[in-house]
């Protein structure tokens, strides 16, 4: 049957698929299973017996035995090999630069920051009306990409930046996995990006099952001007309308009460309105219940925000860096990152270096570099192989040579603050990095007072309701540690839940403090214990309030608690 499928003879389409089921396989039912039906996944490789392409299925590729290279060809069971090494990676591990040249885990962080990238999910915004789409706004073809680039015609969905990158610790700036980057690149627009918010609105969600349609989207003739410069007269924001907080965001009228609802924009990011959508039935019988509004919110890079090279190598932007105070080499470029030595020798991204050499080599000669796996040698015995190419680095040194730079990607580099020249050549080049969807304005929580629930008195949680963060045991451990014993009374007690309290010393009780009987009126209110009948032994305490109300519900369970207070 494979034989006749792979030759197309007796009329045996090549989309047939084969399972063959040895008696000898446990779980499943041994058998010859076909399937012809459409819409199942295949995929290429080569028929060894006859040399043919034949197609195969998941259902048959599990009890197959395909090589991946002539090496592991094992005769008398090897009935198929794959067309090229490349066909074990994923899509996204093949579009890795030289990624046999990587640490293997180097290379799945790629693969998972990939789908992290603030890139180019559409081309067709304007129908789009995803809950939330990041975008970015100055992509760049790459300079070095693998051949499945061109072949997935990736240049039509960008999602990074070609930079002018130097391995160089400079400023002290670039610590930790963190980055510099040209103020001027970042002024003329590197790694711009916007993101789409959709806003949904429904007036039926108020609406009673049985009620009339008293509501719709409109301004009524009680509004003012200054409502008027932000909505139209059907209640809704102008296009392109700049938004900032407590502005109005749309307005809805009520025929039963003629009145005016203005709803006003409540988040702290400005934000522009992009379209506004009008979502009825196709018969146009009724006014629009409801509406969808798009916001695009811009986000240009800021201190704190993630950017990853296509090697695993992520990092957040420390400083932008007056273009005047970066240092420049003898032809007088100046970088657009700046990245810190120390991330390469325990990473060992090799292909970060490699790519710097061909995207150096690449912009200079005006070409397209070629960036598959397996394709360079590893050693420098293949220089005189026709069958293969030789090692990466002289491959491209060999380019930069004839363009007239050194052979190794180092160059002579200057102080942009004290113009002296470094004592050490600074290897510098062309990288395609990425810009990926964690940003510091989504992630920053800050809070000194705000809102506090209502049972305990403590803040309440959650970052957009302007809540605070857990003090847990463990930081409560290492405040007491630092002996910072001031600090930590001020996070658990001052900006948390403080409460003051009367306390009788005498009997250490704070709910026998009552007011004296007869004397109600706010200026004689007096206090007695009503368990000591005096009042000399009162004494005002500050305690957590949540102290106070587990005092309260043991109280109800029957259990004293008596609280000693020092003189």
């Amino acid at each position: 049957l494979r034989h006749w499928k792979t030759m197309k003879e007796h009329e045996i389409p090549l989309e047939l698929e084969i399972g063959y089921i040895p008696p000898s396989s446990a779980g499943q039912y041994p058998g010859l299973y076909l399937f012809s039906t459409p819409a199942r996944m295949m995929r290429p490789v080569k028929f060894l017996p006859n040399g043919k392409i034949d197609m195969i299925g998941s259902f048959e590729q599990v009890y197959m035995n395909i090589a991946c290279q002539n090496d592991t060809i094992i005769p008398g069971l090897t009935t198929h090999q794959e067309i090229s090494p490349h066909n074990m990676l994923s899509i996204l591990a093949n579009l890795t630069p030289f990624s046999d040249h990587n640490q293997s885990p180097r290379n799945m962080y790629q693969c998972q920051m990939a789908k992290q990238t603030m890139g180019t999910p559409s081309s067709v915004y304007v129908h789009r009306t995803d809950n939330k789409l990041y975008r970015l706004q100055t992509g760049q073809a790459p300079v070095v990409r693998p051949k499945l680039h061109d072949e997935l015609g990736l240049d039509a969905w960008l999602n990074g930046t070609n930079a002018i990158v130097a391995v160089l610790s400079y400023t002290g700036y670039d610590m930790e996995d963190a980055m510099i980057i040209n103020q001027q690149s970042h002024q003329r627009g590197f790694a711009y990006g916007n993101i789409y918010k959709s806003v949904v609105v429904d007036l039926n969600e108020s609406r009673k099952r049985t009620e009339a349609l008293s509501k719709r989207f409109m301004l009524g003739s009680d509004v003012p001007d200054s409502v008027r410069k932000f909505l139209d007269k059907d209640g809704l924001p102008f296009i392109g309308t700049r938004l900032e907080e407590g502005n109005p965001f749309y307005a809805y009228y009520n025929e039963t009460t003629g009145s005016t609802t203005i709803k006003k924009y409540k988040d702290t990011e400005i934000a522009y309105v992009d379209e506004v959508r009008l979502i009825g039935d196709d018969r146009g019988e009724y006014d629009p219940q409801k509406i969808h509004i798009k916001l695009r919110v811009p986000r240009p890079p800021v201190i704190g925000d993630k950017f990853s090279s296509r090697h695993g190598q992520k990092g957040v932007l420390s400083q932008l860096w007056p273009q005047w105070d970066m240092p420049f080499t003898e032809s007088g470029m100046q970088p657009d990152i700046i990245i810190n030595p120390h991330a390469f020798p325990s990473r060992m991204t090799i292909g970060m270096f490699i790519e710097s050499l061909a995207g150096k080599a690449g912009a200079l000669h005006g070409i397209a570099q070629d960036c598959a796996p397996f394709k360079f040698a590893e050693n420098t015995s293949a220089m005189n192989d026709s069958d293969e190419n030789p090692p990466a680095m002289d491959y491209f040194g060999e380019q930069l040579r004839r363009a007239g730079f050194n052979y190794h990607g180092n160059e002579p580099m200057y102080s942009g603050i004290t113009g002296e020249e470094f004592r050490a050549d600074i290897y510098i080049g062309v990288v395609y990095y990425q810009r990926l969807r964690h940003m510091v304005s989504d992630k920053w929580q800050v809070r000194a007072t705000g809102p506090v629930h209502n049972l305990t008195m403590q803040p309440v949680k959650g970052r957009k309701r302007a809540g605070g963060i857990r003090f847990g045991e463990m930081e409560r451990d290492a405040l007491l540690a630092h002996g910072v014993s001031y600090c930590l009374q001020d996070r658990l007690l001052n900006c948390s839940d403080y409460a003051k309290c009367l306390i009788c010393k005498k009997c250490g009780s704070i709910f026998s403090v009552l007011v004296r009987r007869g004397m109600l009126t706010q200026t004689e209110r007096k206090m007695d214990c009503r368990t000591c009948k005096s009042s000399q032994h009162l004494s005002l305490i500050k305690i957590p309030y949540a102290f106070k109300y587990l005092a309260t519900e043991l109280m109800s369970m029957g259990v004293k608690i008596k609280i000693e207070t020092s003189p």
